[in-house]
Formats: structure tokens, sequence, C-alpha cells
């Protein structure tokens, strides 16, 4: 349908594309997280934020620090913060899926170290999520992390050296090295 053709409201925020594909995809991880997995919503009360439960609150075009090419999770309040372009189908699944990391991490009181090799099987499970999220979505996945988004790929999991980081110039290309320690 496009976005709104209101430029006024909320600064023009509601006329861009990255707030349509929020709500669309978002009622879709949380269907989806539902049917497969049985839980209402990543903190299995029908959302992901602290203050009030039931709600997931999202900011579509971040202008934060993660800018401009990245998206998060916010352990401390429950958003999930996308900046401009980051609105994608593995994208969304990525943090979604750290969400419900966090949440279930606190229903039983663990504290989650988002280091070393916890903080590898997070990014890696969360990447996996997105994927099996773009399949559920679409049919189809390319294995591709980011793929659509500003970044155009973040990280191939099939073939992990493909793209990625590197921790120096000319470097290994290594998947999100400062959690691999």
């Amino acid at each position: 349908r496009g976005p709104s053709p209101n430029t006024n409201l909320y600064g023009g925020e509601l006329a861009l594309l990255d707030v349509d594909h929020m709500h669309e995809y978002l009622g879709a991880m949380h269907a989806y997280v539902q049917s497969a997995f049985g839980i209402d919503g990543a903190n299995n009360q029908g959302g992901t934020s602290f203050g009030s439960p039931s709600q997931t609150i999202v900011n579509a075009h971040y202008q934060g620090s993660i800018c401009p090419n990245g998206a998060q999770y916010n352990t401390g309040t429950g958003e999930l913060n996308f900046c401009s372009g980051m609105s994608t189908l593995d994208c969304v699944g990525h943090e979604y899926t750290h969400a419900i990391h966090n949440w279930a991490a606190r229903a039983r009181s663990v504290t989650l170290t988002y280091a070393y090799q916890s903080g590898a099987w997070m990014e890696g499970h969360s990447d996996f999520m997105g994927e099996v999220f773009e399949n559920y979505y679409t049919s189809t996945t390319d294995w591709k992390s980011g793929t659509g988004s500003t970044w155009t790929v973040l990280y191939n999991l099939v073939w992990p050296s493909d793209a990625g980081y590197t921790t120096t110039p000319g470097g290994p290309v290594i998947p999100y090295p400062r959690t691999w320690y």
C-alpha cells in the first residue's frame, strides 16, 4: 500500500516505508513465534517492553548512536530500534530473537553476558532465526543476513567468510569480532 501520503504527521515519520515494513513484519514475527513456539510475544505477555508488557515499542526510523546502518534490541527498555533502511525481514527476525533471549533469561533469573561464547551464540542464533522468519514469511531464504537493508548483506550464513567484519584492515573476516574474544 505504500507509505502514508500525509507527510506532516509526526514530522513525516509515518510517510516512510520503514514504518510500514515494521508494522507488517513485527505482526508476522509475533504470529510466527506464537504458532511455532507457543509464546505470546518475546516476553510471553504480548510484547517486548518492560513498562507495558503487552507493548512492543519500535523506532523504525531511529536516529541514535547505532546509525546510520544498524538495528538493536535495547535490553534496558525492551525497545527495538532500526535505522533507516534496516527494516527488513531478516533484521526484524534477528532483533526480535534478541528480545526472546532476554526475556527467556529474565524468566529464569539468569543474566546473559553479551561477550565471548554466549555473545557469539546469541548473534548466530539471531541470524539463524532472522532467516527462519524470512522463510516463514516468503517461503524462501537466501541465508544472508541483512539482504535488502542499507548494509546490503551483513553476513552470509552459508559461507561466513564471504561477508562480515574485519578486526584490522586486510585482516581475516570474522563475524561479530566484539563477541569472539
